[in-house]
């Protein structure tokens, strides 16, 4: 037999449970339970999240940031000492004294070489600052020379590191000898020759006449260091977009193009176009579509 006081206890503890389950459930249907529970969805979303930025910044942003910071307070550093050493100049008595006329032209080259990084420097010029910096952490107490000689080999790098990008790596990868039904010609100006008109841009199918717009191709014929570099090793002259383009005709032709640069599409045409990431036209031979090269 149950004890009777068992049984009225637990029979008490079901109705406790069924009212608290209705009270509750009550509560979530209303407007303050549903904003209550939306709230807390809210709240737990945004702690995660700062979790996940917080894991991210430990283990990656917060390692880069220190990596760059203590390059660039290695070159800054560098610059301080050979500002020193060029600002100053020493007197009768052997008393170093500060000449204004250098801190002047210490000033002028500093923006010039300013400018000329930053006019013919390329994104790979990154990589070579950073190898900079670890080269000067290793020359810290070597002589001031030792560090200009780094720093000014590296500067040089900077300001040719597209031609170096495109004449070692780019090149070589994407050069490419290839038959393209060219559909027409048309002079272009871009932010790089503002007001020059000296490139130009074509497009068209390589290998057929027809094909989707999945399959076409665009190109650029344009002044760039590497087009010149190479027009002057297999050609003896410079390189004239001019004269390449001369070789295109407006209508649609059958071209025997040598290219290189850029052709895939997966990153995205605004890309292509805010970086002017566009294949190259170093040479051009047409015939008429019917006609054989």
């Amino acid at each position: 037999m149950t004890d009777p006081l068992i049984d009225k206890i637990n029979k008490l503890s079901d109705k406790v449970k069924k009212q608290a389950y209705a009270g509750k459930k009550a509560y979530d249907q209303s407007s303050v339970g549903r904003f209550h529970k939306d709230v807390t969805v809210v709240q737990r979303f945004i702690f995660q999240f700062i979790r996940g930025i917080n894991f991210l910044w430990k283990h990656i942003g917060s390692p880069i940031r220190k990596f760059f910071t203590n390059g660039i307070s290695l070159i800054f550093f560098w610059y301080i000492d050979l500002w020193n050493s060029i600002v100053y100049k020493t007197d009768e008595y052997g008393k170093p004294v500060i000449s204004i006329f250098r801190i002047a032209g210490m000033i002028l080259a500093t923006l010039f070489v300013m400018y000329l990084i930053i006019s013919m420097g390329h994104i790979s010029g990154i990589a070579i600052l950073i190898l900079a910096s670890l080269a000067l952490a290793g020359l810290k107490n070597k002589p001031m020379v030792a560090k200009n000689t780094i720093m000014a080999l590296s500067i040089i790098s900077i300001m040719f590191s597209e031609l170096l990008f495109d004449g070692l790596f780019l090149y070589p990868l994407t050069s490419k000898v290839h038959v393209v039904y060219t559909k027409g010609l048309h002079e272009i100006d871009t932010d790089h020759n503002s007001g020059t008109h000296d490139t130009y841009s074509t497009g068209g199918c390589d290998g057929k006449p027809m094909c989707s717009e999945q399959e076409t191709d665009v190109y650029r014929i344009r002044t760039l260091l590497f087009n010149n570099v190479y027009s002057w090793v297999v050609h003896h002259s410079l390189f004239y977009p001019d004269y390449v383009a001369r070789a295109i005709p407006q209508e649609t032709a059958k071209c025997l193009l040598h290219t290189w640069g850029w052709r895939q599409k997966f990153v995205g045409r605004n890309i292509y176009r805010s970086w002017d990431m566009y294949a190259d036209i170093l040479e051009a031979r047409c015939v008429g579509i019917n006609q054989e090269l």
